[in-house]
């Protein structure tokens, strides 16, 4: 019999276990490299910096432009105005109220102005 206060012998100890040089095991390895480590991402040299965007107040109307007025004739006005010019013997005046289509029309105007004045 034991003695209660003597601590029991332990059955299992550590025991260092040594393989045998011929066995697969019995070479030393490094350790295999963690497949996923995490890396360092640093942009393109060449890469512009981001975008920034500034939001700006919506912007009023641009001014409106107005055309000078054009004191034109009416077609009416037109018509007399040539024949006035006509009657007057002003025959460059009514030649230059005449469209330029009118003008190099050859059936009607073969010598140009010369022609007008002829007629």
């Amino acid at each position: 019999m034991r003695n209660i206060t003597e601590p029991a012998p332990n059955p299992i100890e550590p025991q260092e276990v040594t393989p045998p040089v011929n066995s697969p095991t019995a070479r030393i390895t490094e350790p295999a490299p963690n497949p996923i480590e995490p890396q360092e991402v640093t942009p393109p040299v060449n890469s512009p910096p981001p975008a920034r965007v500034i939001s700006q107040p919506p912007s009023s109307p641009p001014p409106t432009v107005t055309q000078p007025e054009v004191n034109r004739p009416t077609p009416a006005e037109a018509v007399q105005n040539y024949y006035v010019n006509i009657n007057q013997g002003e025959y460059e005046s009514a030649w230059n109220q005449l469209a330029p289509n009118l003008q190099s029309n050859q059936r009607l105007h073969r010598d140009g102005y010369l022609s007008y004045i002829d007629w």
